[in-house]
């Protein structure tokens, strides 16, 4: 039996001990996401386990408006047509952190194993600096809601990451974009082991989110933010069979006039065939294959802009409830 952990911010210290191995870790910021948490389960959980894909390390730093044009590994389709798509899980998170006022990512720096992720924070919330706490509340899944503060090398938690530890669970804490969101859970379940997902309702959160009344409205000028980019076209297809039940994925085609770019599905036909290659760009959807029950979708839909940080919970606390014949 998997021996429980019993979180303590005194910890900090030899996680950023073990994570040295790594790479030379600054005396600033906040590392955060799966590296941490795989070094608390090496450490005092199964050794051997865990999963070091790269070090992310967040850092405040002034807005630069030169490097905001430019952002850091951007998917070149997206950053052509002026909207915010990064291929890296880090940077998408932009996209829902400017919906909810929290700090924005204006670039990324690799090192080795080592990201560096720079933050900007709004003027009204500077004062309080890029906090391990305000990190986290960006993160959509719980197995990586943990971070230690550089500087004091206090470990930092949420609640959700102590669920996690206890059963093994992943679930979606926030909605980032709802199908990033959705593959990435299945990425995670097939990364760490012995792990485990109520698939089906990481399935209805999405679906709910991406049909809610709040992203409806954004679609007319942000309806790009529902698509992805090759690299998350790989994953999609790796993982087809488990998302395969639950929704289908279309491939979207948009073309450059003059500043704008144009939906080839809405311009027609003959506007797809005289497009050269050089205007045209090629990226992915996903669509539900069932609408959630009407009841808890009109639910969502109340939420308003806090649909991506509620939905999660709307849903989960709905699928533990017993029917009267229970």
């Amino acid at each position: 039996m998997r021996q429980r952990i019993e979180l303590r911010a005194e910890m900090g210290d030899a996680v950023l001990t073990h994570l040295r191995q790594f790479g030379e870790l600054p005396t600033t910021g906040v590392v955060a996401g799966q590296a941490v948490a795989s070094a608390i389960d090496d450490l005092w959980g199964r050794k051997g386990t865990g999963v070091y894909n790269d070090l992310d390390i967040f850092r405040h730093v002034q807005y630069r408006a030169d490097i905001v044009i430019q952002r850091a590994n951007a998917t070149a389709a997206r950053t052509n047509m002026g909207v915010v798509e990064r291929e890296s899980d880090y940077e998408r998170m932009t996209q829902m952190l400017e919906l909810v006022d929290s700090y924005s990512i204006q670039s990324v720096n690799r090192d080795g194993m080592l990201n560096f992720v720079n933050c900007t924070l709004p003027a009204h919330l500077s004062g309080g600096g890029l906090s391990p706490t305000r990190v986290l509340a960006g993160f959509d899944l719980n197995c990586v809601r943990v971070a230690v503060d550089l500087h004091t090398k206090r470990l930092v938690w949420d609640r959700s990451f102590e669920r996690y530890l206890a059963s093994r669970q992943i679930e979606i804490a926030m909605v980032h974009t709802p199908w990033h969101t959705f593959l990435r859970l299945l990425k995670k379940l097939e990364e760490l082991p012995e792990t485990y997902a109520d698939v089906d309702a990481a399935a209805a959160i999405c679906t709910g989110v991406a049909g809610s009344s709040f992203l409806a409205k954004l679609k007319s000028t942000a309806r790009v933010s529902l698509l992805f980019g090759a690299k998350h076209k790989e994953l999609a297809d790796r993982h087809r069979a488990r998302w395969a039940p639950y929704v289908d994925m279309q491939e979207s085609h948009w073309m450059r006039e003059a500043r704008q770019w144009k939906d080839l599905a809405e311009a027609g036909p003959e506007a797809l065939a005289i497009a050269s290659s050089g205007q045209r760009v090629c990226l992915w959807q996903m669509s539900a294959r069932a609408g959630l029950d009407h009841r808890l979708q009109s639910r969502l839909d109340r939420m308003g802009q806090a649909v991506v940080m509620l939905a999660p919970q709307a849903v989960y606390c709905e699928r533990r409830k017993k029917s009267a014949a229970v």
